[in-house]
């Protein structure tokens, strides 16, 4: 068995595996980003083939997220196998889930190739976890826990969601549980720059039930600060950054100056901060992002549109959440990686995980399929072949997930493989290297290798 602990400075790499100068496999892996989107359908994006987005031209392939969708459950990203460049030409995928909860790739593309070129070619990972039409009230409701109804249906949200359960109680924790999914998987395993907030048009609409929304500026502020405080307990990182936009505009109603300054007042310090103010096309007065003379910012008077006119209105808005990032500050770093322990006994293999954790789930394919047979603890023993690989699941208890190498176990007689080399004799040592190719960086690379026989 053979580790590499590698410490690498941010960039996109290719990362191969020699075995006695054969390229054995080869994957590209970077060091950089990750954002985390939470709140309404401006920031989930429309679900719609003939929504026009940016183009995906001159986006790098660094820029990436996840094709899954894992909306209105309480099902763990399936991460390893569904990450996919935003600059893909597949019109289904850019139109399609991103993981775990949005609609299409919407402006992040964009906004991954502003914020990768403002910190030298980073690469950037966006995890969209946003519900449409949802008011700060339900997110604060879902963060306790308890019933939250959707301001638009009355009913708890996502109850019955494609022919799901009918039972409110089911659904207790949406839309929060989505972001909770998105900090304890996406945020344990790669860390997190910042979540950015961009809602407000629900509790800006004059149409719905007061009860359904913030009933002042003070209201709407204190909501969204225990939504944040939330997070940062249930992720176990006091310093977790949110950027706060200033977003009302909707078709049901204009600019709500009461939102607006419950919306300005959340940011408080180094790690709440104001986000992109999307009401106004410049500054915060002057022409809005409805009153635009003919030209689209947004296609239905509420969601931002990549127009046919000279204003691209998700180019744009990207653009002013580029600016508003900056700098960036105060990432949580990613958690460690469990390193698996190898031993044998005649015929039978031992893998061990380190010890401490609430839940095991070892599995061949991905977290949310059955575990194998006796793979519930932190060690898993078998007679079997899994010359395909296994890997561990282990959540610590805070509730972030950490999750294994896979491991190639090949069972033969009277020897035993670190990876599964056919005719190859006991005595053998195969010829291990590991290459990594800085682009666009070249930067340190220490490697670190450890072999157990």
């Amino acid at each position: 068995m053979f580790y590499a602990l590698p410490v690498i400075s941010k960039g996109w790499y290719l990362c191969e595996i020699l075995v006695n100068g054969v390229v054995y496999t080869a994957n590209k892996f970077g060091v950089g980003d990750v954002f985390i989107i939470a709140e309404q359908s401006n920031a989930q994006g429309v679900k719609d083939e003939q929504y026009k987005l940016p183009a995906g031209s001159g986006i790098p392939e660094w820029v990436v997220g996840a094709s899954e969708d894992k909306t209105c459950t309480k099902k763990l990203p399936e991460s390893f196998t569904n990450m996919f460049p935003l600059n893909t030409a597949d019109d289904a995928k850019r139109h399609g889930p991103l993981g775990p909860t949005g609609n299409s790739i919407w402006a992040y593309g964009v906004l991954g190739k502003l914020i990768s070129d403002a910190n030298g070619g980073m690469p950037v990972a966006f995890f969209n976890a946003a519900t449409g039409g949802s008011s700060v009230t339900e997110w604060k409701q879902g963060a306790d826990g308890v019933e939250a109804k959707h301001p638009y249906t009355g009913a708890q949200v996502c109850l019955g969601h494609n022919g799901g359960s009918v039972i409110p109680k089911d659904y207790y924790g949406q839309p929060y549980t989505a972001l909770k999914t998105a900090l304890n998987y996406y945020g344990s395993l790669y860390g997190v720059r910042a979540v950015l907030w961009h809602q407000g048009e629900a509790d800006a609409d004059a149409n719905v039930d007061p009860v359904y929304k913030a009933s002042s500026a003070a209201d709407y502020q204190a909501k969204l600060q225990a939504v944040i405080a939330k997070s940062r307990s249930d992720f176990a990182a006091p310093n977790l950054t949110w950027y706060i936009c200033k977003a009302t505009i909707s078709k049901f109603g204009p600019i709500n100056a009461t939102i607006r300054t419950g919306q300005g007042n959340t940011p408080t310090g180094s790690t709440v901060l104001p986000g992109a103010e999307t009401d106004y096309v410049s500054g915060s007065a002057g022409a809005t992002t409805v009153s635009d003379g003919g030209d689209e910012y947004r296609k239905d008077s509420t969601h931002f549109y990549e127009g046919t006119g000279q204003i691209k209105g998700l180019t744009w808005l990207a653009g002013k959440w580029a600016a508003t990032i900056g700098a960036l500050s105060n990432p949580v770093a990613a958690s460690y990686v469990p390193l698996l322990m190898y031993s044998k006994n005649n015929d039978w293999r031992t893998l061990t995980a380190p010890s401490g954790g609430v839940q095991y789930h070892w599995n061949p394919s991905h977290i949310n399929n059955p575990g194998v047979a006796g793979g519930t603890t932190s060690v898993f023993t078998t007679d079997k072949n899994w010359l395909f690989g296994i890997r561990c699941y282990m959540k610590d208890a805070i509730g972030n997930w950490h999750v294994s190498p896979t491991i190639s176990v090949g069972q033969y007689s009277n020897q035993r493989k670190g990876m599964n080399i056919s005719d190859a004799k006991e005595s053998e040592q195969p010829g291990f290297e590991l290459n990594a190719y800085p682009n666009p960086f070249t930067k340190k690379l220490h490697r670190y290798i450890r072999c157990c026989r």
